[in-house]
């Protein structure tokens, strides 16, 4: 059975390299969502259709760096706290906050692949759950994603 996975992730060459990997290793269909905005405008679907992992980088925008921010947020359009100084180094863990708070999609396992050494993360993030530290090597993370997903069919 092939795996369906989404990947928030909002580098191209990052969400290329890992949908590769992905779709080498596990022959999965892989669906990625490049930014918090359009994460939470996909969560009903995603309780919906139920992916079997979503894979959340930390560091994403709120939406492409095209689009006018500060008057999205003056017209209550976007959630202040995306303008906040920092606010893209916590995104992935809104997005993760957004998921587990919603009955629907609480229980679609995930992982959390970053740049980020671990030791920048505070306590907020370690209980999150399982974090892959990103490199180069997509080894480490498909073993993760082969753990998870054989611990929550198991």
């Amino acid at each position: 059975m092939e795996p369906k996975i989404v990947v928030v992730e909002n580098d191209h060459e990052d969400a290329a390299l890992i949908g590769d990997a992905l779709r080498a290793d596990l022959n999965a269909r892989v669906e990625v969502i490049p930014c918090e905005r359009d994460f939470v405008i996909q969560l009903p679907e995603l309780g919906r259709s139920k992916p079997d992992i979503i894979i959340f980088d930390v560091m994403l925008p709120w939406a492409p760096a095209s689009e006018d921010l500060e008057r999205e947020v003056e017209q209550g359009r976007v959630p202040k706290e995306v303008m906040e100084p920092g606010a893209f180094m916590r995104a992935g863990i809104r997005c993760v906050t957004r998921l587990k708070a919603r009955g629907d999609t609480r229980d679609i396992p995930y992982l959390i692949y970053t740049g980020l050494k671990t030791n920048n993360f505070t306590e907020e993030v370690i209980h999150l759950g399982d974090i892959i530290t990103k490199s180069e090597e997509m080894r480490p993370l498909i073993v993760a994603v082969r753990k998870k997903l054989a611990r929550d069919r198991a």
